[in-house]
């Protein structure tokens, strides 16, 4: 097997099983921060949970993944890997929300929270597995494609748009 035909292979298999991994890992979080009623260290549990930026950036980091397992499928079948662009510049977007996740928490609130509050139960998935395999993912497997410098923009829509809803809900509706 020819080597480059045979790392393609392997970029195919390790992006398939990354993005599953993750897909998996945001339903179990979610799942479980749904069916989670009441929890005395955090307000927004129930159908409030999709209230969290956490959250919210962890269903598009899923749906990023999901978005390219269908393409890592395809490559392993006919041995060439290869992304569109927007697949691409929605897997930097949904990466981009979810390592702001990741570093907010490990650097803001564990030291305010603790460590282990802040990384166990549905916290464990979407502040740190989710993340971290979403991160590497995306700077590991998802390689062959430069992304423009304006379509780096696009990963701060969804961190504007919370911005303006979070800013709306605390300040204007003060809940």
């Amino acid at each position: 097997m020819d080597v480059l035909v045979r790392k393609n292979r392997i970029q195919c298999i390790l992006a398939l099983i990354s993005c599953a991994i993750v897909v998996v890992c945001v339903c179990i979080g979610v799942t479980m921060n749904l069916t989670t009623l009441y929890d005395e260290d955090f307000d927004n549990m129930g159908i409030r949970t999709f209230c969290m930026f956490t959250v919210n950036s962890n269903i598009l980091a899923a749906l990023s993944s999901f978005a390219i397992i269908p393409y890592a499928i395809d490559g392993i079948r006919n041995k060439e890997y290869s992304l569109p662009n927007w697949v691409v510049v929605f897997m930097m977007t949904g990466t981009t929300a979810v390592a702001l996740t990741f570093l907010v928490s490990l650097f803001i609130l564990s030291p305010v929270k603790g460590f282990v509050l802040i990384f166990t139960g549905s916290r464990f998935f979407l502040h740190g597995v989710c993340p971290v395999l979403n991160i590497l993912a995306f700077c590991l497997f998802i390689t062959s494609h430069k992304v423009k410098v304006k379509e780096t923009f696009y990963a701060l829509i969804p961190v504007a748009i919370y911005a303006v809803v979070y800013f709306t809900m605390v300040v204007v509706i003060t809940e």
